[in-house]
């Protein structure tokens, strides 16, 4: 997992990302596997039992094993453009940065690129991340998600554009469906002057509060409520929770309710000092719990407005540590 943002200012717009690829051993837990004996009437390692190879490979998990530093997660798309990724370090055998790469340069003999509107530049990015995935699956059998954060600053107008693009995890089956989109994109909401994903649940909770926490548990709570009482959910018309959910928000946000929401206008100094902070949250934090550390090592931090992209922190070779 990785934590990477975006930080709208009035000027610009200030980008995070660390550099900590997280890798990851398939396991079955010993406690699973003995709850399982037991529901069959394992009483002893000398009684016979039947075991369902469905319910053993239900019983598997992938956890996080170990992390290596220095991945490429932040990039200068153009003079104007950012991204940054999580997710998935691979897509058709080729680290991200190659794809990322091989886009850029193909942009910089596009003489009508710089001449295009931002969402056609997202779409063509998303086009050329789709057939790479077609080509992923001539070879590999399943596609793990990966996502993208797009930011664009249109010195012009002074206004920062934000994308989120989505590589949804797949299998080679449901790639042959030919009816699942495995990229989507869409553009962030004007008033989201912070943008983030990857391992962010806890600056969820501090930025969105009870807005977060309750649109989180609306949904099982409404469910919790038909069981309880007995009412089919074929009674409840399909999009009747998803609108209350909308409704509920809406109302939140509308009474200043969310934290993110209550932002002022950030100079471009202050929006880097708060992308700074938003990622100490999350390294920090997880030295407190059992997982292993899956965010940090070394931290980029750019940013883009008039000037054109560039790079804060992170981005240089650094001497060797003393020993």
């Amino acid at each position: 997992m990785t934590f990477i943002a975006s930080v709208v200012a009035k000027n610009g717009c200030a980008i995070i990302a660390d550099s900590l690829v997280t890798k990851v051993h398939t396991i079955i837990e010993p406690n699973d596997f003995e709850i399982l004996l037991k529901s069959k009437g394992l009483k002893s390692l000398d009684d016979d039992i039947k075991l369902d190879i469905k319910e053993i490979i239900g019983l598997f998990k992938t956890i996080p094993s170990y992390t290596r530093d220095y991945e490429e997660k932040l990039f200068k798309y153009d003079d104007y453009t950012a991204i940054t990724t999580t997710g998935s370090a691979t897509i058709n055998n080729c680290l991200i940065y190659e794809i990322i790469n091989r886009l850029i340069d193909k942009n910089k003999i596009d003489k009508s690129y710089h001449e295009k509107d931002t969402d056609i530049k997202v779409k063509e990015f998303c086009d050329y991340l789709k057939e790479e995935i077609n080509n992923h699956f001539k070879t590999n059998d399943n596609l793990v998600a990966t996502s993208f954060i797009y930011t664009n600053y249109d010195y012009k107008n002074s206004a920062t554009t934000i994308y989120r693009i989505n590589v949804v995890e797949s299998s080679k089956e449901n790639f042959n469906k030919k009816n699942i989109p495995l990229v989507t994109y869409c553009k962030a909401a004007d008033y989201d002057k912070i943008v983030f994903d990857g391992q962010c649940e806890i600056n969820m909770n501090i930025l969105y509060g009870e807005g977060f926490t309750l649109t989180k548990l609306l949904i099982p709570l409404i469910n919790k409520i038909t069981e309880d009482f007995g009412i089919k959910k074929d009674c409840i018309p399909p999009d009747y929770i998803q609108k209350v959910n909308k409704e509920f928000l809406a109302d939140i946000i509308n009474n200043k309710k969310i934290n993110i929401y209550k932002l002022t206008e950030l100079s471009l100094q202050e929006a880097v000092n708060l992308a700074n902070l938003l990622m100490r949250i999350e390294v920090d934090f997880q030295k407190y719990t059992k997982n292993i550390p899956t965010v940090g090592g070394v931290i980029k931090i750019a940013v883009i407005d008039k000037n054109r992209f560039r790079f804060i922190s992170g981005n240089k070779v650094l001497p060797p540590k003393s020993y």
